[in-house]
C-alpha cells in the first residue's frame, strides 16, 4: 500500500495538496505492475483509472492514416497517464505501452475527477498537462495534411523510402521545435487574427473553429475569398514571400491556434524541400479562390437551433433534424443535457470562462468537431449561458419560429444585426399544412429591413435578413430530409428554362426524376419554366403538373379557321 510521502515524491503537484485529502486517495488507489512489452491501455477503450507513473517507462503510441504506429511521447517517473480523457471525457485516444518494467499508482476515475473539482491548483496542472498531450496529437495528425503526402501517394518505391525518412526526420524536428516554443492563440467571435498589409509573426494552424479570409480590394470594397476549418494553415503566404499580409483574416465563431514561428518555417523550407508540397497545393487552392466575382462557400459544421420563442417545441425539432441530418453525414446532436450526460458533470454547460468547468467543457467541444461532420447544438428556451454558448460555437445559425407570431428576442436581434454568422429562419406548420403563407410580413414584423449595421473594422455591410427561409411539417419527414440534404450538402436543385415547346419536355423530365425518387430541394424557372417550377414547388405530382399544364395550354389557345394561322391570337394578346 503506497503512503502520502511516496505519492507526494511521485507527483509534486501533489504536494500542495491537503494531507486528508492524499490520505483519501491512498486508501481508493492501487499498485499495478506492468511487465515490459504489455498494455496499460488500448485505444478506444473506455477510461476507468488515471495512473501515477512511480518508476520505469511507458510509450503512448499513434496510429497513422496508413496503419504505421508511431511513439507521440514517452512517460516516467511523476508523469500521469489517462488526464487527457479524464479532462475531455472521452475514451482512451492512444495505445499506452510499457518499455520497460514498470509500476504505477491506479486511482479510480471518479476519485480523481472529485479531487480535481475542488483543488483548483491541482485542476490546472492536469488540465495543462491534458492541453499539452492534446495538442501533440492533433499536431502529429495534421502535420502530414499541412506539409505534405501520405507515402501511399508515391509510387516509385524508392523515392517512397527516402520520402518516408525525410518525413520521419522532418515529425521529430518539427513537433520538437514548436513544442519548445508554442504560442497558443485564442479568438472570439468576431476577432481578427490578422490584417491586410501588417507585417507577418508567423503562421497559423486552426485547431478548432471557423476563420474568414477576405481581401480588400481597389475601390475598398471587402471580398471573402475563403473559409477556413480545423486543421488547416493560414499565414504561410507572407513567409515565403517575405512579404506583408495579403488577407485579413477574422474568426467566424470562437477560434482556437498555435503559431509556427518563421525561422521554424524557414528551417522547415531549407531543410526538407519535398515536405513543402502540401503548402504549395494550399497556396494554389487559395489563389485560385482569389478571383474578382468568386465568393467563398460556407459549408456549416456546426449548426445551432435556437427558438424565436420560449415555448416552440424546440427538443422534438432537433430530434427530427438530427434524425435526418445523420442519414447523409456523421452527426451529433448536443443540448445542454446531453452534453451533461456524456461529461457526467452537472451544470457544466452553465460555466464561465475561467471556472475548471469552462475548461473541460470547451476541450471536449473543440474535440468533437475532429470526430463529427456535424454538430447540432441545440439551445436551451432562455437567453442563458448554454444558449448563447451555442450561437459562438455555430457556423450557421437557425432560428425555428412559429408562423403565426412574428417575434424574435431583443438578444437574438441584437445579435443577428452585428454578427457575421450566416443564419436562417425554419418555420414550423402543422402537419396538415398545404403551403406556407405571410412569411415576407412575418420578417417585416418580427426584424424590421432597417436594422442593418456596418462592421467598421472590415467596412462590411451586414445585412440582417436570414440567408435561407425553411418551412417543414411536424411528423412530416420528406421535409426533414430536405432540410438535411440542404446543410450537408447533398441538395438536388432544378432549375427550367423557357420555350414554350420546352416546357412539354419539363413535363417529361418531371416524371422521369420522380420515377427514378430523385426528391428536389430547390427549384427556379424562367417563362414557360416559371409556372412549372411553381409546380414543383407546391409539391404536386407529375401527373398533375401535366393536367395543370394542358389546363393552361386549353384555355390559352383558341382555335379559327386557318386563313392566316391556326391559332387566332386574341386570348394571348
Amino acid at each position: 500500500m503506497p503512503d502520502i510521502t511516496t505519492l507526494k515524491s511521485c507527483c509534486q503537484p501533489l504536494a500542495a495538496l491537503e494531507d486528508s485529502q492524499l490520505q483519501k486517495l491512498v486508501e481508493n488507489m492501487a499498485v499495478m505492475e506492468v511487465e515490459a512489452g504489455d498494455y496499460l491501455l488500448r485505444s478506444g477503450e473506455a477510461i476507468e483509472h488515471v495512473y501515477f507513473v512511480i518508476e520505469g517507462r511507458l510509450a503512448s503510441l499513434f496510429t497513422r492514416d496508413w496503419g504505421e504506429q508511431r511513439i507521440l511521447s514517452e512517460l516516467s517517473a511523476g508523469d500521469l497517464i489517462g488526464e487527457v480523457e479524464l479532462i475531455n471525457g472521452e475514451d482512451c485516444q492512444l495505445d499506452v505501452i510499457a518499455l520497460e518494467a514498470t509500476r504505477v499508482f491506479q486511482v479510480p476515475y471518479e476519485m480523481f475527477s472529485s479531487l480535481l473539482e475542488h483543488n483548483e491548483d491541482f485542476w490546472v496542472y492536469v488540465s495543462e498537462r491534458a492541453r499539452a498531450q492534446t495538442w501533440k496529437l492533433l499536431v502529429s495528425q495534421f502535420l502530414n495534411n499541412l506539409f505534405g503526402t501520405s507515402k501511399s501517394d508515391i509510387s516509385d518505391p524508392l523515392i517512397r523510402l527516402q520520402a518516408d525518412n525525410d518525413w520521419l526526420d522532418f515529425e521529430l524536428e518539427i513537433l520538437q521545435r514548436i513544442e519548445k516554443n508554442i504560442h497558443w492563440v485564442t479568438l472570439n467571435r468576431g476577432e481578427v487574427l490578422f490584417r491586410q498589409d501588417e507585417q507577418p509573426d508567423g503562421a497559423y494552424v486552426l485547431v478548432s473553429g471557423t476563420m474568414n479570409v477576405s481581401v480588400l480590394g481597389e475601390n475598398n470594397e471587402v471580398r471573402d475569398v475563403a473559409l477556413l476549418r480545423q486543421g488547416e494553415i493560414v499565414g504561410e503566404l507572407s513567409l515565403i514571400t517575405h512579404d506583408k499580409r495579403s488577407a485579413t483574416v477574422t474568426a467566424v465563431r470562437d477560434c482556437e491556434l498555435f503559431r509556427i514561428d518563421a525561422d521554424i518555417f524557414d528551417r522547415v523550407s531549407e531543410r526538407y524541400p519535398r515536405i513543402m508540397l502540401g503548402i504549395h497545393k494550399t497556396i494554389s487552392k487559395r489563389l485560385r479562390a482569389n478571383i474578382p466575382g468568386k465568393e467563398a462557400l460556407a459549408n456549416s459544421s456546426n449548426i445551432a437551433l435556437v427558438s424565436a420563442l420560449p415555448d416552440i417545441d424546440l427538443p422534438d425539432t432537433a430530434d427530427s433534424l438530427y434524425e435526418s441530418l445523420n442519414q447523409y453525414s456523421n452527426t451529433i446532436l448536443l443540448s445542454s443535457t446531453l452534453t451533461e450526460q456524456y461529461l457526467k458533470r452537472p451544470n457544466i454547460t452553465h460555466s464561465h470562462t475561467g471556472e475548471p468547468g469552462n475548461t473541460r467543457l470547451v476541450q471536449w467541444l473543440n474535440n468533437q468537431e475532429s470526430r463529427y461532420d456535424h454538430i447540432l447544438y441545440q439551445a436551451d428556451s432562455s437567453w442563458n449561458t448554454w444558449t448563447r454558448r451555442c450561437i459562438r460555437q455555430a457556423d450557421h445559425v437557425i432560428i425555428v419560429a412559429d408562423p403565426e407570431r412574428p417575434h424574435l428576442s431583443e438578444q437574438l436581434i441584437e445579435h443577428l444585426t452585428i454578427s457575421r454568422q450566416q443564419w436562417s429562419l425554419l418555420f414550423t406548420h402543422p402537419s396538415g399544412t398545404e403551403r406556407p403563407r405571410n412569411t415576407r410580413q412575418w420578417i417585416a414584423d418580427a426584424l424590421p429591413a432597417e436594422k442593418i449595421s456596418e462592421d467598421v473594422s472590415t467596412r462590411r455591410k451586414t445585412d440582417a435578413n436570414p440567408k435561407f427561409i425553411h418551412h417543414l411539417r411536424t411528423n412530416h419527414k420528406p421535409d426533414y430530409l430536405r432540410i438535411a440534404r440542404i446543410l450537408a450538402g447533398y441538395a438536388t436543385g432544378l432549375v427550367l428554362g423557357g420555350g414554350g415547346a420546352r416546357g412539354f419536355a419539363h413535363l417529361g423530365v418531371l416524371r422521369a426524376l420522380e420515377e427514378l425518387d430523385v426528391a428536389i430541394d430547390m427549384v427556379g424557372g424562367t417563362s414557360i419554366g416559371a409556372p412549372i417550377s411553381g409546380w414543383v414547388a407546391q409539391q404536386m405530382k407529375a401527373t398533375e403538373s401535366r393536367n395543370a399544364a394542358t389546363d393552361a395550354f386549353h384555355s390559352l389557345i383558341d382555335l379559327t379557321f386557318p386563313s392566316t394561322s391556326v391559332i387566332a391570337g386574341k386570348r394571348i394578346a
